[in-house]
């Protein structure tokens, strides 16, 4: 093989004139890489240079290879600088080493008379629950076929690394066995798997030809499969998936109209309140269904809509564009569920719609949402409304024309519910816009008067904890008209607890305080509320619903009977959730109750129905947002913009470090919607105060911000990594030892002492023919196998002390059918339905396990690859005990994961496939690594980069996979 130049390999140049090395390479400056020239008109053909080539202005500009990459003259790619070590030692590449002559798949033939038992060597799928003997053994045969020929075997060996391989040898075969014909020779394998999984490798054989003493290599594929086969083949896919035709969209021309909800005909009571229809304008919209229909920059063709700069002058149009293109992303995103040759069945006045997947919120169906059917014979189009929702349907409501007769199918096509995103149109166009609030500067921080005397807590629990004390103190002496005060609160730390007692103390000491609490979902706002019910009276407190909001989920509440004395219906305080509730729904109460509230409590996407309904600005003295990292900023700008007024003060609470906002439309996401309000503020320089070098961690401007410290969910060993990877090691352990030490010594860890442990695996990820979304059978019986054995184990636990995430809805399905039997009521579900939540023990399916599929799951941070916050929040909603399972080889491609995993490694927490990577390297802080930039997408950036490199960059990328995606919570 050609000994290659490093420095042309690394920047495209060589200066030495008297290099002896080969630079027989060459470098598209319009892809950004090295390719040797036997592969040069192969890569001209690729899909990634014609399209550039057809847009020349979309290539990178850069005249020479990444200066931070190493190409592979053996693999022929380009390797990231930090992975070029670890790259060695891998399969692929130290099969190719081997084989300089030919490829790797030339050596799969048989070469010079010598045959080898035709490959895969397949030792089958073993049953483990059958206690079957392991280890199993597979015996091959070498045989030569020429009369003269004598042939020596040297060696054989397996390509994996490491002490406790899956397969081995039998026995050594010493200094070399001779071959001829007539005289095969038997080479047993061993297969002695240490856990569940899917294994391969590659058995390499290197012979001699003793009489030319031309050395060669015979290789095969080894692999087998030990799990329980019941479990495994219990769930088989259907079908292959095939990405279906988009469709082109239909317009709603023609369509007879349905009957809506009575609550969506109201009107504002004061006039020019009235929502804006905020339609996308025709010409943002042509140019993205151009882009779509082109594959061509979608970031490019959005630039030419958005203002250069976020601004008070530009704030509307920047969050309406943005806010269109989540609309555009959004509308095709719901058409994945249309259906087609499906009945409906008349049920009363409605017709009662079977929709899968709703328990899920895929798709995310609530009362007032429209879907257009069409008779499958024909061509009438009909709009029918959603007035009940049921657990695996809905019952709509038609025009009075429109009857549904028995067996008749239908096509149904889903409408997306645009009433939100009309109202953050109307928050952000509001002229309500102050700077103090939008664009904080120092000199708006207004010093706050001496506290004089000490609080009487309501919750005494927080006495012992100084930064609550401090946050809660901040906020109550808080000057009117100030900054936004944010409550900087990680994992566990109580920012809930807190900010609920710092809206007690202001209501119990001052008469005038009236106060709007919100939070994006409904889940943290019924928490805000039964906090703040166990001392205020239904005459102070009022939880505001959507009148979309269903019934059902509440009546499931213990505690209903006493919330619902909070909370107002068209037919009363709905008291008794046993009663028929048609035709009744949440209202908000008349504008002469509401203002003598003295705490009014919604969601974000709620929040405008005091103000449509006649409350003005500066009315509340406080807005509180709790969750506040989870809402898009026009999501809170519904409350902000619509209420403050100039002696209105906000509070924020939330973690940067944790889940942003769902955003669906890449293109938004880019240009800034992923951003919180949160977020955007703390990088202020109001909010945080440097000193020293960029490098270390920030201090932040206690007149503004207050972070809490003492950790009061997660035993030590689970919250490390996250207290040193994303809060700088600043957090306390202070959570109760009875709790988190509950299941120290479980059967089921490697460390008895460790709480966590990962257990690594090989397995496949599939598809179903009617989902793009991925499972995992081997994680998924492994998981099975956890659950079992801890709900077996003497420590007392119930369903809900148990969770299991996994970012894939397939897998969570599968999941929830392979427990059923053994507990159904243990949740499973994404790591956003778990945020602000926790369990004694936590189990994560992490899912992937196909290297070739990476460089997509990258780009489109899909599952939990690249996305910090969310490895953050997934492995912090555990107290007691965590369990990750995964396939190393996947995880380790993302810095952040490969810390986590090197951590766990480290602490003799880890079973399974052992890791090809040093993981003594220490875990570093997040932020440290990227000190200019947004954590989570410094990193995703970071990995993009390597892998569009890796892959050649001749991969097409599919920006619009968002099945996976839960959708908003809207009302």
């Amino acid at each position: 093989m050609d000994a290659w130049c490093k420095s042309f390999v690394e920047t495209g140049k060589c200066k030495n004139q008297g290099c002896q090395k080969s630079h027989n390479l060459r470098f598209c400056s319009m892809c950004n890489i090295v390719r040797p020239n036997k592969e040069w008109a192969q890569h001209l053909n690729s899909t990634r240079h014609r399209q550039l080539a057809t847009n020349p202005k979309d290539a990178t500009s850069s005249r020479g290879p990444p200066s931070n990459t190493v190409f592979c003259p053996i693999c022929h790619a380009t390797i990231p600088a930090r992975l070029w070590t670890e790259h060695q030692q891998t399969v692929k590449h130290k099969r190719r080493d081997k084989h300089p002559m030919g490829s790797p798949d030339q050596a799969e033939h048989d070469i010079d008379g010598v045959t080898v038992t035709k490959g895969p060597l397949d030792f089958g799928t073993i049953d483990a629950s059958l206690n079957q003997a392991v280890p199993r053994q597979l015996t091959i045969t070498i045989a030569n076929d020429h009369d003269s020929s004598r042939i020596s075997l040297l060696s054989a060996s397996f390509a994996s690394a490491g002490s406790s391989k899956p397969f081995s040898l039998v026995s050594s075969i010493g200094s070399g066995l001779l071959i001829v014909k007539g005289r095969n020779i038997s080479l047993p394998l061993r297969f002695t798997p240490s856990t569940l999984g899917a294994f391969e490798d590659q058995l390499d054989l290197q012979f001699k030809n003793l009489a030319t003493s031309f050395i060669f290599h015979i290789t095969r594929p080894v692999r087998a499969v030990y799990v329980n086969k019941a479990d495994y083949e219990s769930f088989q896919s259907n079908a292959p998936y095939v990405k279906k035709p988009r469709r082109p969209r239909t317009n709603d021309a023609g369509v007879v109209p349905g009957i809506r909800p009575p609550y969506l005909n109201s009107e504002a009571l004061v006039p020019g309140r009235k929502l804006p229809q905020a339609f996308i304008p025709q010409e943002l919209s042509d140019a993205v269904e151009e882009a779509l229909k082109n594959k061509s920059n979608f970031f490019k063709v959005a630039s030419k809509f958005m203002p250069k700069v976020l601004s008070l002058r530009t704030y509307a149009s920047y969050f309406q564009n943005l806010l269109h293109l989540e609309e555009e992303q959004s509308a095709r995103d719901i058409e994945i569920y249309n259906m087609e040759d499906v009945t409906m069945t008349p049920k009363r006045s409605y017709y009662f719609l079977a929709v899968k997947g709703l328990l899920e919120r895929r798709p995310s169906v609530i009362v007032g949402d429209r879907f257009i059917v069409t008779p499958s014979t024909g061509t009438r189009r009909f709009e029918g409304f959603v007035h009940i929702t049921q657990r695996d349907g809905v019952l709509l409501k038609f025009h009075e024309s429109f009857h549904a007769y028995k067996g008749a199918k239908y096509n149904i096509e889903f409408r997306l519910n645009r009433t939100v995103l009309r109202r953050m149109h109307q928050a952000v166009l509001s002229d309500n816009s102050p700077s103090r609030v939008l664009f904080p500067e120092p000199q708006d921080v207004i010093p706050a008067a001496p506290s004089l005397g000490t609080m009487t807590l309501v919750n005494r629990s927080i006495a012992s904890d100084s930064s609550q004390l401090f946050a809660v103190n901040a906020i109550k002496n808080q000057p009117p008209g100030s900054p936004p005060f944010i409550v900087f609160g990680p994992p566990g730390t109580g920012k809930t607890v807190t900010i609920v007692e710092a809206m007690l103390q202001l209501v119990t000491s001052r008469t005038d305080v009236k106060i709007l609490a919100c939070a994006p979902s409904n889940s943290a706002a019924d928490l805000i509320t039964e906090r703040l019910a166990a001392v205020l009276e239904p005459r102070e407190l009022f939880r505001l619903n959507a009148p979309s909001r269903g019934f059902k989920e509440l009546r499931e509440r213990g505690n209903w009977s006493r919330f619902s004395r909070y909370c107002k219906t068209a037919k009363g305080t709905y008291k008794d959730p046993s009663i028929d509730d048609e035709g009744d729904h949440f209202i908000c109460s008349p504008i002469e109750d509401l203002k003598k509230f003295r705490v009014v409590v919604t969601t974000c996407a709620s929040a405008c129905q005091p103000w449509i309904f006649g409350i003005d600005p500066g009315h509340f003295t406080h807005i509180f947002i709790d969750e506040a990292g989870q809402a898009m900023e026009p999501e809170i700008m519904i409350a902000v913009k619509l209420l403050t007024g100039p002696a209105t003060n906000i509070v924020l609470s939330g973690d940067p470090k944790q889940l942003g906002p769902i955003v669906r439309s890449p293109i938004a996401k880019q240009f800034g919607l992923a951003k919180s309000f949160l977020n955007r503020l703390m990088e202020r320089r109001v909010y945080t105060l440097h000193s020293g070098s960029e490098y270390e961690k920030p201090r932040y401007n206690p007149s503004c911000v207050v972070q809490l410290i003492y950790n009061r969910r997660s035993h030590r060993a689970i919250l490390e990594f996250s207290n040193q990877a994303f809060y700088g090691g600043i957090l306390q352990y202070a959570a109760d030892p009875g709790v988190v030490n509950s299941m120290l010594n479980c059967e089921v860890l490697v460390n008895k002492q460790f709480p966590a442990l990962f257990h690594a695996v090989t397995g496949k990820d599939e598809q179903e023919k009617d989902s793009p979304s991925y499972f995992n059978k081997i994680e998924a019986t492994i998981v099975k196998q956890y659950v079992t054995a801890i709900r077996a184990d003497k420590k007392r636990l119930t369903s809900s002390d148990i969770a299991i995430i996994s970012p894939y809805s397939a897998q969570c399905k599968k999941i929830r059918e392979l427990i059923r039997p053994i507990d159904p009521l243990i949740k499973v579900g994404s790591v956003e339905e778990f945020q602000g939540q926790e369990r004694k023990v936590i189990i994560i399916s992490t899912t992937r396990s196909n290297t070739n599929l990476i460089t997509s799951d990258i780009r489109q941070a899909i599952g939990f690859l690249a996305n910090a916050p969310r490895l953050n929040v997934a492995i912090t909603r555990a107290q007691a005990l965590l369990i990750v399972i995964g396939d190393p080889r996947v995880l380790s491609l993302d810095p952040t994961w490969r810390s986590f995993l090197s951590y766990l490694h480290r602490n003799r927490a880890w079973t399974g496939v052992q890791p090809h990577w040093d993981t003594s390297e220490t875990v570093g802080n997040v932020s440290s690594r990227h000190p200019n930039s947004d954590d989570v997408v410094a990193v995703t950036s970071s990995i993009m980069s390597s892998l569009s490199l890796w892959d050649g960059g001749d991969a097409p990328v599919d920006h619009f996979r968002n099945v996976d995606d839960p959708f908003r919570e809207d009302d």
